[in-house]
C-alpha cells in the first residue's frame, strides 16, 4: 500500500511525513545554510559543464521577468554613474570599429537628425567649439589651405582642383602667354583667367599677365593702342 503524507493526502509520502515539494521548501533552505560552499561549488561545477544549458536558463528568465531586470540595471546607473562611464569607455575601447561602422551607417540613414543634434550642440557649447576648431586650424595649417584652394576654385571659376592640375600639365607648367617664360613653383602660382561676362576658363597666367588683362578688362582695342604707342615711342 502507498503511503501518502499528512500535508496533502493526494501525493505520496517523502519523508517526515511530507511530500516531495513540501520537503524542499522546509529543509531546503536549512540544508543549503549549512552547506552553503559545497552547494556553491557543485552549481559552478554544473555551469562550467553545461554552459548552453546555462544560456538557455538566464534567456528564458530573462524575457519572464524582463520589466523587474531594466528597472534594477536602471537604478544601478542612476546610483553608479561614474561606474557606467569607466564600463562605457572600456567597452568602446575593445570594440571601437563596430562602433564607428555603426554609427556612420546610422548617419547615412538619419541625415535630418545629425544636423539637428549638432545644431543643439553648437548652440549648447559655442564658445567650446569655437576654441576647438581654432586649436584645430592652428594644428592643420597645410589642410586648411588646401581645403580654402578649393572651395576658391569651385565658388569663383566652377573648376575643380583635378581640372586645374590637368591644364598645368597642357601647358607644361607655364604661363600660357607665348613668350611669358614664368613657371608654376609652389611660391610663384598660376592663377585662372576667365571672361568676367560669360565665366567661361581660358587659361592659366601668371599674376603679371593676369593683371593686365583685368587692368584693361578684356577690351583688345585697348591693347593695340599700347602696342602702337610703344612702336611709336620707342
Amino acid at each position: 500500500m502507498i503511503r501518502k503524507a499528512k500535508c496533502h493526502t493526494t501525493r505520496k509520502h517523502h519523508a517526515k511525513n511530507l511530500c516531495k515539494l513540501c520537503y524542499k521548501r522546509k529543509y531546503a533552505k536549512l540544508y543549503y545554510e549549512s552547506n552553503k560552499e559545497n552547494c556553491l561549488k557543485i552549481a559552478r561545477d554544473w555551469k562550467k559543464e553545461n554552459p548552453k544549458r546555462v544560456k538557455e536558463l538566464h534567456k528564458r528568465h530573462y524575457k519572464q521577468n524582463k520589466e523587474k531586470y531594466l528597472k534594477r540595471t536602471r537604478d544601478w546607473e542612476k546610483g553608479n554613474p561614474k561606474r557606467v562611464k569607466e564600463f562605457n569607455k572600456r567597452h568602446y575601447e575593445q570594440n571601437k570599429e563596430k562602433y564607428l561602422e555603426k554609427s556612420k551607417q546610422w548617419k547615412k540613414v538619419n541625415s535630418k537628425r545629425v544636423k539637428e543634434l549638432s545644431k543643439r550642440y553648437y548652440k549648447q557649447h559655442k564658445v567650446e567649439c569655437l576654441a576647438q576648431t581654432k586649436r584645430w586650424v592652428k594644428a592643420n595649417p597645410k589642410w586648411v589651405k588646401a581645403q580654402a584652394r578649393k572651395r576658391h576654385l569651385r565658388n569663383k571659376y566652377n573648376l575643380t582642383l583635378k581640372r586645374y592640375k590637368k591644364m598645368l600639365n597642357e601647358q607644361d607648367y607655364k604661363c600660357a602667354m607665348k613668350n611669358c617664360k614664368v613657371k608654376h613653383y609652389n611660391k610663384t602660382k598660376l592663377h585662372v583667367d576667365h571672361n568676367h561676362k560669360t565665366g567661361k576658363v581660358r587659361g592659366l597666367l601668371c599674376f603679371r599677365c593676369n593683371r593686365i588683362l583685368g587692368d584693361v578688362k578684356d577690351r583688345i582695342n585697348i591693347l593695340r593702342d599700347c602696342i602702337e604707342y610703344l612702336k611709336e615711342r620707342d
